[in-house]
């Protein structure tokens, strides 16, 4: 039996990805690759919803799966440009040892929310470099063709998916030429 059926994962700007999928057919887990949360429905349905988080949380029975697990059910169900950004995130927890259930909140301790990680902060400053072109192309009117972009162009990003990723490649290899990243 699949462990991870109904997998989605969508970019929602920002570098952030949020993965959602039904575990072990009981819980529905959702990540952004920082915060993870599982509950009795899908996490989008909450936060379009009512927004109770807490009351809708809910334990799995058997330990969750592996990063390893998740990025493979985004292999068999995500299309290219998701599967190489995801991956690239999915990198650090995967070579730092780190299980899914390290990310796990505790609803019902009240645990504070973890600060940002390294690679998050790392994240968010070639993030900001790569809005910054992004704006600059926009208020010069080009838009670069890119047949990776979701079925609607106007609302997809100007820089997207390997080209995201390939200039998100460049700028950290310039940041940390320049000593502004390790």
């Amino acid at each position: 039996m699949t462990r991870l059926t109904n997998v989605s994962c969508y970019y929602t700007g920002g570098s952030i990805y949020v993965y959602e999928a039904k575990f072990n057919d009981e819980v529905w887990i959702s990540t952004d690759f920082d915060l993870t949360g599982s509950y009795d429905i899908p996490w989008h349905e909450i936060d379009n919803g009512d927004q109770k988080y807490d009351d809708h949380w809910k334990t799995a029975s058997i330990p969750y799966p592996t990063w390893a697990e998740v990025f493979q059910s985004i292999r068999e169900n995500c299309d290219e440009s998701t599967i190489h950004d995801v991956g690239r995130i999915l990198e650090y927890y995967c070579a730092n040892g780190q299980k899914m259930t390290d990310r796990i909140l505790d609803a019902e301790s009240n645990a504070p929310m973890p600060s940002p990680d390294e690679n998050a902060e790392r994240l968010a400053i070639i993030c900001e470099f790569i809005e910054a072109f992004e704006d600059f192309l926009d208020e010069k009117g080009v838009v670069i063709p890119n047949d990776e972009k979701e079925q609607d162009p106007e609302s997809a990003c100007n820089i997207y998916g390997t080209d995201y990723g390939s200039l998100s490649d460049r700028i950290e290899s310039l940041l940390i030429r320049y000593g502004v990243l390790k």
